[in-house]
């Protein structure tokens, strides 16, 4: 028993704890040893044994007033505020004098958010020990809660006065000094209280949340590495080190964590939140979704998990089912506002515009500047033709980011909608003008200006402009070629694509644009002999290279373009064009899936946003049989391409083998009007059999 208390008092509590088990086995029935073991568990964060040691202390000796006291704690931090409040008013009954039960009892008030009552607690622990440090840290946070900041630090800086070496004096103060948004003054703070108990975790722990919320990744990361290395509360660490991993995308930092943890203790539950975490990210949704399922079947209040569930289940484009998990979510903590985020997002896609207002507002409610909640609140009152809300909330977008385009664009589609056409365009003007590259903003002014009737020669003229203000930006000259092909002049059309495709190779959308045209003009062999000729004078120019194998494609030589590819990706192994057709020749033509999953991956990385990339890569997915994985991205590339025929008819099969008929019908049957396409068979016997 020495030993031990002389391990805790170290903050040893692992070695404490064998020691108090070595007692009992001498002594089965010794109730302090009990009682002792019972308050290094939960030190060590295992409130589960220690609970057990405790009861088991007050059943062999119900007189040990420490043991209820810890009890009460317990309770508490697992929710029970009645049995809490129990243990205190025990306490008190048997000791009036028992200022420790009285703040027992003004910690359950607070959390039931009695100030009141808690304050009046707290009143007579001081009339007990007018000099109790823990008091007037409870003071403070009674005050901080009331939002009289003044007189909350004053009485938790006097708290660390009457106790310099109180851990908690320095973490409520750090608390403070968050609240108050002084960063510098909880950094200096915790960095005290590590100083103060290097033993114990908590400062550590805190410091790390802080870097977090400061976006201090490099920091955070450092801490946690060298919590693992050298304690205290390595696992634990780990743990947080791992999630901070994922968090990042760093799968292959991750795994070696995961793995350690699950050698460690594969039934804990935090680890296998995270190893589910580690399997979603690895694409295996299915596999990660089911253990997440099990997590929460064992323990229903772990938020993070319903979260990542929730994640999960619109990645496998279950939106009823992610919404129920969100809103478990909130249930059990209701200021988690991601959740709100994540929420009202998915209330939007599925066009319920009502609840997505709600939930954005929200959101709003706690973080009134969230600028992609404001847009969302436009979009959303537009849809439903509520001009002036969906005009408020654009123009508070401006008030709050007026260096964001995005605020400036719903503005300018908000007032063109509503007829105000010159104001619209005053308005895109202005987002374009903060965010050049933004191609989708350009052609909104080329929407409006035609509904203003403006001449094609005018439009034509805009578009030049912005072209030759911003010569490097391909997307500009994607519109450019495109409204002059519109405009009757297909061969200066051409033009501009082909040098988009020379200045701009990632823009896959150009290739496809200009073999369409090349097709359309009869220019096949011409444009052959032109990239030809290129590549005599320079053979490592990719896009020349890219061209040809677009062109054999399109003149049905499949094997002779899939050359063309390989040669591309032999000069630039990350030629995401390239890379993208290649993935699609293998996984179509011939079978090689596990080819063409690494180069749809290799596309994907480079070219996020390019919808005929998610196309490719979710059609590989798909005929891996991973059909919630590739709905994810079939979906991305169908709503950015909805006039294309064989988008929608992959998202179609996917979610037929999904189990998913009513939306597999839909998006079939879009397909099908949108004209000819390979796979059209398919898709009308699938249509067939589903009757």
């Amino acid at each position: 028993m020495a030993r031990a208390q002389e391990f805790f008092d170290a903050g040893r509590y692992n070695e404490a704890a064998i020691e108090f088990r070595n007692a009992l086995k001498l002594d089965p029935k010794f109730a302090a040893a009990h009682m002792r073991l019972g308050k290094t568990y939960a030190a060590l964060g295992d409130y589960r044994d220690a609970y057990a040691e405790l009861r088991r202390a007050t059943e062999l000796d119900d007189s040990l007033r420490d043991a209820h006291l810890e009890l009460g704690r317990i309770y508490l931090a697992g929710g029970d505020a009645t049995k809490a409040e129990e243990e205190a008013r025990l306490l008190i009954e048997r000791n009036p004098k028992d200022a420790d039960a009285y703040l027992l009892l003004a910690i359950v008030h607070l959390a039931g958010r009695h100030t009141e009552d808690a304050e009046e607690a707290v009143k007579q622990a001081l009339l007990i020990d007018s000099n109790s440090a823990a008091a007037y840290l409870l003071l403070g946070r009674l005050a901080m809660t009331k939002g009289d900041y003044d007189a909350a630090q004053s009485r938790i800086e006097h708290a660390v006065v009457l106790n310099p070496s109180s851990l908690d004096g320095y973490l409520v103060l750090a608390a403070y000094y968050r609240a108050r948004e002084n960063s510098a003054a909880a950094e200096e703070t915790l960095k005290k209280a590590v100083a103060i108990a290097p033993a114990k975790g908590a400062p550590r722990f805190m410091l790390g949340e802080l870097y977090l919320a400061q976006g201090k990744y490099e920091d955070a990361q450092a801490l946690y590495e060298g919590m693992v290395r050298d304690g205290p509360e390595s696992p634990s660490a780990r743990k947080r080190l791992v999630e901070l991993q994922l968090d990042r995308g760093k799968l292959a930092e991750a795994e070696p964590g995961v793995e350690a943890l699950m050698a460690a203790d594969k039934g804990d539950g935090e680890t296998r939140y995270l190893h589910a975490r580690l399997l979603l990210a690895r694409e295996d949704i299915t596999a990660g979704s089911r253990e997440l399922e099990q997590v929460i079947k064992e323990q229903p209040s772990f938020v993070r998990a319903r979260y990542q569930l929730a994640t999960a289940r619109i990645r496998e484009n279950k939106a009823n089912q992610a919404a129920d998990e969100l809103v478990e979510c909130l249930r059990y903590q209701p200021e988690f506002v991601q959740a709100r985020f994540v929420l009202a997002e998915l209330h939007y896609t599925a066009r319920e515009f009502d609840l997505a207002i709600e939930e954005a507002n929200r959101v709003l409610a706690a973080i009134p500047t969230s600028y992609p909640m404001h847009l969302l609140v436009s979009d959303a009152s537009l849809a439903r033709k509520d001009f002036p809300a969906a005009r408020a909330a654009a123009e508070q977008a401006i008030r709050d980011q007026p260096n964001q385009p995005g605020g400036y664009q719903r503005l300018g589609r908000v007032l063109g909608t509503m007829g105000q056409l010159r104001e619209a365009r005053a308005q895109l003007e202005k987002g374009l003008e903060l965010n050049p590259n933004a191609t989708d903003i350009l052609m909104d002014i080329v929407k409006v200006m035609d509904a203003e009737q403006r001449p094609a020669a005018e439009q034509i003229e805009r578009v030049r402009a912005h072209v030759a203000a911003h010569p490097d930006d391909g997307g500009s000259k994607l519109v450019l070629g495109r409204l002059l092909v519109v405009s009757g002049d297909p061969d200066q059309g051409i033009a501009v694509l082909e040098e988009v495709v020379e200045k701009n190779p990632d823009l896959l959308q150009a290739y496809a644009d200009l073999g369409a045209l090349y097709v359309q003009r009869g220019r096949l062999d011409d444009a052959r002999k032109r990239f030809e000729q290129v590549l005599s004078h320079n053979p490592r120019i990719v896009p020349a290279v890219m061209m040809l194998g677009v062109i054999d494609e399109v003149q049905g030589r499949p094997n002779e373009a899939a050359e063309q590819y390989k040669r591309a990706l032999d000069i630039d192994a990350d030629f995401a064009p390239a890379a993208n057709n290649l993935a699609w020749h293998y996984a179509e033509r011939e079978g090689k899936l596990d080819l063409a999953l690494e180069l749809a991956r290799r596309a994907k990385a480079r070219l996020p946003d390019e919808p005929r990339v998610s196309d490719t890569l979710g059609w590989v997915l798909y005929k891996r049989g991973l059909y919630a994985a590739a709905i994810e991205h079939l979906k991305d590339g169908a709503e950015k391409l909805p006039d294309t025929a064989e988008a929608r008819y992959h998202l179609g099969m996917a979610y037929l083998r999904n189990g998913d008929t009513e939306k597999a019908r839909t998006e079939l049957t879009a397909a099908l009007k949108l004209g000819p396409f390979p796979g059209a068979d398919e898709a009308k016997r699938a249509l067939a059999d589903m009757g």
